[in-house]
């Protein structure tokens, strides 16, 4: 194959893919051994990648591999929710974490190719601001389309380090993800200039000066209000089994049963704890309508819902569905509106029949249209379900809507005991950072956790065991972010910047085509 590069480039590829890879590895959460600011190491790998020559073809493909394979590494868990929860068997699934690295790999190419023209057409001192856009628009993309998982997001790794990320609050985690790739890039160019060290250090003093004092100077509650959350710890291999309906409705009401000696006003439970349509007037959905009524607190639960689209023939469609249940019996509902490809729905699933849902459970859901909060006194909790915590435009939507506090409930038993329970919960705490706003965060095995408006975690539970969470001081802010107030016009600012790097690089290239014309 023509693109196949000479032996010393493609040794030069396999160690940039090996430096990615363990950047990714231990720069992002894991059980083993976390170490944040290896995460750098990624957009460096993929930024000198760019430098080795070769068609832009070759270019490509040296992203893609090398994004691959730092992707796969950091998402090796994919297998588990596949085939240890899928039904689907261990050697089939192992593929798995290479496929979805492999499509997350081609947002490494194209990154790679950009910076390629980035180097060929600007100077060097330019080249590191280019290559943070292109970081920030690769990951905007991905948030954008149907079929888009921003779970690896550079800030994610530094979050257990809240100074770091407090820049999300007035850019929004992709674009302090761009400056994270600006800062790996000078760091790079630093070893062949180490002039380049004095910008790159310029802008890790700002995060930290910066990150400290928003930290000590954030936004305080004008309230608060009291919650428990229950962690039933439901085997997910039980979970949708109707034999143990039953089971599964005793537990979490004994469970609540400890959390009812705080007093709390409100009580959550996970993602579709209650595996039943709880608004038809059930054996077991009068009994806890009952328990909530002589308990006198709110009750939020997950539970699968539907809606009606037509009565005459009846058809309907089914939601993931939180709901808010009042001790006078009145109910409130938001309905999951980003869901699961390949998990809660299958994207083109009509044009492609042959390919079925990856994980358990015969429901096919559809999106919801509702993100108004739900209420509880001074309390308007907007919702987030499951993976929807990993979207910015989603946080940033329920404080439009209303929002003084976020709920996330999700079911993270399908990961097993993997990094994916630390990923995701490090990603949850960039939401509270954007939007200035607590996180509750309620799970079925943990992590289940309260989350300040700075990102900070005062209070999580173990994983995977029988949990009952209490805080007496969940605050209620009303003070939007800058975040939330820029989010729509930031993306065209940083486009106009683009669009104007761009525009010099095409004049600076044709000038010198100009130059080399006259001097021939």
């Amino acid at each position: 194959m023509k693109w196949i590069e000479p032996k010393s480039d493609r040794t030069r590829t396999v160690l940039l893919a090996a430096m990615a890879t363990v950047g990714a590895w231990f720069g992002f959460p894991n059980h083993l051994l976390h170490l944040p600011w290896l995460v750098l190491l990624l957009p460096l790998a993929l930024f000198m990648a760019a430098e080795i020559p070769g068609s832009g073809k070759s270019v490509f493909l040296r992203g893609l591999l090398i994004g691959t394979a730092a992707h796969t590494a950091a998402l090796y868990w994919i297998v588990i929710p596949v085939s240890f929860h899928g039904g689907i068997p261990l050697p089939l699934a192992l593929p798995c974490p290479v496929l979805l690295g492999c499509y997350l790999g081609l947002f490494s190419g194209m990154f790679t190719l950009c910076c390629r023209w980035v180097l060929q057409s600007l100077p060097t001192w330019s080249s590191a601001l280019a290559a943070g856009l292109i970081w920030y628009f690769t990951e905007l993309f991905q948030n954008m389309i149907p079929v888009g998982f921003p779970w690896l997001v550079l800030p994610s790794a530094l979050t257990f380090t809240p100074w770091a990320i407090q820049g999300a609050g007035i850019i929004g985690t992709n674009a302090l993800s761009g400056l994270l790739a600006v800062t790996a890039v000078l760091l790079g160019q630093a070893l062949r200039k180490p002039l380049f060290l004095i910008p790159a250090a310029a802008i890790c003093m700002g995060l930290f000066l910066f990150g400290t004092r928003a930290l000590e100077s954030a936004s305080r509650p004008e309230s608060s209000f009291s919650v428990a959350l229950v962690q039933g710890n439901i085997d997910q291999d039980q979970k949708w089994d109707e034999a143990f309906q039953d089971f599964t409705v005793t537990k979490y009401l004994t469970l609540t049963d400890q959390a009812l000696e705080a007093s709390p006003e409100v009580i959550i439970w996970p993602e579709t704890a209650m595996p039943f349509y709880f608004q038809d007037m059930a054996d077991q959905s009068l009994r806890i309508r009952e328990y909530v009524r002589q308990h006198g607190f709110l009750l939020l639960t997950g539970t699968p819902g539907y809606t009606f689209t037509s009565f005459d023939p009846p058809e309907y469609v089914i939601h993931n569905r939180l709901i808010s249940l009042a001790p006078n019996g009145s109910m409130d509902f938001y309905d999951k509106e980003r869901l699961v490809p390949f998990g809660e729905y299958v994207p083109l699933g009509r044009f492609i029949p042959f390919i079925g849902k990856l994980t358990q459970g015969d429901l096919d859901f559809s999106p919801g249209r509702n993100a108004a909060p739900l209420i509880h006194g001074s309390a308007r909790m907007g919702g987030l379900i499951c993976f929807e915590a990993i979207f910015p435009s989603l946080g940033v939507e329920r404080v439009k809507k209303g929002a003084n506090v976020l709920v996330n409930v999700s079911n993270d038993a399908w990961f097993g005991r993997s990094s994916a329970l630390l990923q995701h919960l490090a990603l949850a705490s960039l939401r509270a950072v954007e939007t200035n706003r607590f996180l509750i965060r309620a799970t079925n095995t943990g992590i289940s956790a309260i989350i300040d408006n700075s990102g900070r975690i005062l209070r999580q539970t173990s994983s995977f065991q029988d949990a009952v969470l209490v805080h007496q001081d969940v605050g209620l802010v009303e003070k939007p972010s800058i975040f939330a107030r820029v989010s729509r016009p930031l993306p065209f600012i940083l486009l106009a910047l683009a669009t104007a790097l761009a525009c010099w690089g095409w004049l600076r290239t044709k000038q010198a085509v100009g130059r080399h014309s006259s001097a021939g």
